[in-house]
């Protein structure tokens, strides 16, 4: 039998006092395990107050600038703090690494500029479909950061930002060349229509003052399908529009719009109908907004 999965998760382990056994040989132990084995597929350490360190995690993100096999990694980190050293390693590896396609780094005290690594890490990155960052402490340039990531990056289907960010802010003028009164929110909602390939997203809430801005977004995205809110008393009726052109990209809305833009390539249309019709509601809904269709895709 071969381990394809190991996961650590709940009390600490290997620090009795019978047999003291340090983080950093732990780390290291673990570097060298990822950097040599080529079977284990997932791999999850959550729970651990001191395995949860950033010792750890640099080490488990240098073994794996070199692993070829491991394709899911989860690191929960009880709110600690993640230096230099280790956000770069955490770049480095998401440069470098061709097999990891789900990536859960949550609860560790992120803030704007470990996003913003993470983001500069995934540009390039075309293997990686989901990406966690839940309780990270991100605040408003930290999400658009990862924002301005999703346009390049056209791999990245799944992005869980729950419990983030701690605050919206203002756009600062001496990094994005904007009125600094532009609110963060509004840039990130202006972002949707531009994300490349992401189809499920998962936020916080949409503030008061950006339900029009993030609707509007929402209307000219051609790619999302499901957007989870973690505040469960938010608008109904901004829920409701929200789900409606959820409804229309499930439906092919894409593929529509690819037939108005080339509208006399032969057989265009049928093809694009055929690549719904194996759900008849989808292909009833496709063609009983075709009017929505056409009035949102410009």
């Amino acid at each position: 039998n071969t381990l394809t999965e190991l996961i650590f998760c709940g009390p600490d382990f290997g620090h009795s006092q019978a047999s003291p056994i340090s983080t950093e040989d732990i780390a290291a132990s673990l570097r060298a395990m990822l950097e040599q084995n080529t079977m284990l597929e997932a791999f999850e350490l959550s729970g651990h107050h001191s395995l949860c360190s950033s010792t750890v995690v640099l080490d488990i993100s240098t073994g794996l600038m070199a692993n070829r096999a491991l394709k899911k990694l989860v690191l929960s980190g009880q709110h600690k703090n993640i230096p230099f050293d280790g956000m770069r390693a955490v770049k480095k590896m998401l440069e470098h690494n061709t097999t990891l396609e789900h990536f859960n780094l949550s609860h560790y005290e992120l803030g704007s500029e470990g996003a913003r690594v993470i983001a500069e890490g995934l540009i390039g990155n075309s293997t990686l479909k989901h990406l966690g960052l839940v309780c990270d402490s991100i605040k408003g340039d930290g999400m658009i950061a990862l924002a301005t990531m999703l346009q390049i990056n056209g791999s990245l289907e799944s992005l869980d930002l729950e419990h983030n960010p701690d605050k919206w802010g203002k756009n600062p003028e001496s990094v994005f060349r904007m009125s600094p009164s532009t609110d963060m929110f509004h840039l990130f909602a202006a972002s949707l229509p531009k994300m490349a390939g992401l189809k499920t997203m998962a936020i916080e809430e949409v503030p008061c003052n950006g339900h029009e801005a993030f609707l509007d977004g929402v209307k000219h995205n051609v790619t999302l399908t499901k957007i989870s809110f973690y505040t469960r008393g938010m608008d109904k009726g901004l829920r409701e529009q929200v789900q409606f052109y959820l409804d229309l990209n499930r439906a092919g809305r894409r593929h529509l719009l690819a037939s108005v833009i080339i509208p006399f390539q032969r057989g265009l249309w049928a093809r694009n109908l055929a690549k719904v019709a194996w759900d008849p509601n989808r292909v009833f809904y496709f063609l009983e907004n075709l009017a929505v269709f056409l009035q949102v895709g410009t």
